[in-house]
């Protein structure tokens, strides 16, 4: 049980990263 919401906890921490950093790019594509 620990084991799978880890996993589901990990992946939901990289897709936000991911938002993240597509958020800062468009933001400094658009300060340029």
């Amino acid at each position: 049980m620990d084991d799978f919401y880890g996993r589901e906890w990990v992946e939901h921490r990289h897709a936000l990263f991911d938002a993240i950093g597509a958020l800062v790019r468009w933001l400094s594509r658009r300060r340029k």
